[in-house]
């Protein structure tokens, strides 16, 4: 592994989600192509430049990927998101357990801190404020049962895993408690409630938005965090490769 500072030890724990993508791409019949990607989970680390993780599993079949094989890596940690490449050095056994022994050959890379690393886009979601009731419940339970109410269409403008940027014309303060109903994911609709932590009006308002709202995801699950950040960092690459 190079050199950059950066320790497995230090940063990456037993139990970090992994994400295996192949580096060669797969030529498909239509003529497109398809990067294989694989999750996993680290189960040791053996030092500063290899990691034992589970052999992943496709379909509910083991997916036997060969010794001297390459992978770009992506690792979620509380810390934030690691990226690398590595090489298959070996696979095994365990018990009942298939496992891969991985050896970083680049530099392990950490991404801004996942709740502020903020993805700008253009896309729809629903809001509406909370209840006095709903706002109670929330308060003393951080669980809330949603009634039907009509929500306000908005934009986001801007989203992380920690929460989002819209524009609205709807008038919000600081600190009031929003649900938020939004789809970033085909097929996974995601529902949060979020506090508001700023309210600026626009320069140039238009007939859909008065206002920026700002605002903080205060009970989303960890996996969906998760798959907020793969959701970015996946647009990312995809820009990344239109720009070359």
């Amino acid at each position: 592994m190079k050199d950059n500072g950066l320790l497995l030890s230090k940063y990456i724990a037993l139990g970090s989600k992994v994400e295996l993508e192949v580096i060669d791409r797969v030529l498909q019949d239509d003529g497109s192509y398809l990067k294989k990607k694989y999750e996993s989970k680290v189960v040791d680390i053996i030092s500063d430049d290899r990691l034992v993780v589970n052999m992943p599993v496709e379909q509910g079949n083991t997916v036997l990927l060969p010794v001297g094989s390459e992978y770009d890596i992506h690792i979620f940690t509380p810390e934030g998101l690691f990226q690398c490449i590595v090489r298959v050095v070996n696979r095994y056994k365990e018990g009942e357990k298939s496992l891969l022994e991985i050896e970083i050959i680049s530099n392990l890379v950490k991404y801004q801190r996942r709740e502020y690393y903020r993805y700008s886009c253009m896309l729809p979601v629903k809001f509406r404020h909370l209840t006095q009731d709903e706002k109670a419940d929330f308060n003393e339970k951080r669980e809330v049962k949603f009634i039907e109410l009509p929500m306000s269409d908005a934009e986001i403008v801007n989203i992380s895993g920690g929460g989002m940027r819209f524009l609205t014309k709807d008038i919000c303060e600081v600190n009031d408690l929003i649900i938020t109903n939004y789809s970033i994911i085909e097929g996974k609709e995601f529902a949060h409630i979020a506090k508001i932590l700023a309210v600026k009006p626009l320069d140039n308002p238009s007939k859909d938005a008065d206002f920026e709202i700002r605002c903080q995801f205060v009970n989303i699950a960890n996996d969906e965090r998760v798959q907020i950040i793969k959701y970015i960092f996946e647009e990312e690459r995809k820009k990344r490769k239109l720009e070359r």
